[in-house]
Formats: structure tokens, C-alpha cells, sequence
């Protein structure tokens, strides 16, 4: 995440990545996982937009993005915290 923040990553890589983070926290708490996918749709649901409408790709730019990026950041930062 912190390679899209810094305008290095390709928001559809970051989705992608992501994806697999989910499925291999298998020890996280239904909850956790809900917050996880609530805020992954933060960058997944403006990017299968801007893809149907042939529209600009958002980047951190676009500030719904940039909080879902940072929602995300804030939850793994917890959980590693809690693994740990």
C-alpha cells in the first residue's frame, strides 16, 4: 500500500494484492475480515467504474481511494500488532 500511496503501484496490482492478503488471514476475526472488504471496495468499486465508464483510472489522488488506502494501512498495522 505504501507503494500506491507513493504513486509506484497500479491501483488494479494493489486490488489484486490485497485479494491475497485476505484469503491468507485465516486467523483473523470475521469482523477484522468485513472491515478489510469494506474498505478494499473503497478501491475496488471506483476502479471497476472508472474501467466501465472508460474514464481515468483513480490514483491516491482521489480522495475516497486515498481513505480506503489508509483505513487498510490502519487495519493491518492492527492485526500485525496482534499476530506479533
Amino acid at each position: 500500500m505504501w507503494q500506491f500511496q507513493a504513486g509506484e503501484l497500479y491501483i488494479a496490482t494493489l486490488i489484486s494484492d490485497l485479494e491475497g492478503l485476505v484469503s491468507s488471514l485465516e486467523l483473523a476475526s470475521e469482523e477484522w475480515i468485513d472491515s478489510f472488504r469494506e474498505r478494499w471496495g473503497d478501491l475496488e468499486i471506483p476502479y471497476a467504474v472508472a474501467l466501465d465508464r472508460l474514464e481515468p483510472i483513480p490514483d491516491n489522488s482521489d480522495p475516497k481511494v486515498k481513505a480506503g488506502v489508509e483505513a487498510l494501512l490502519a487495519l493491518v498495522e492492527d492485526r500485525l500488532w496482534v499476530v506479533s
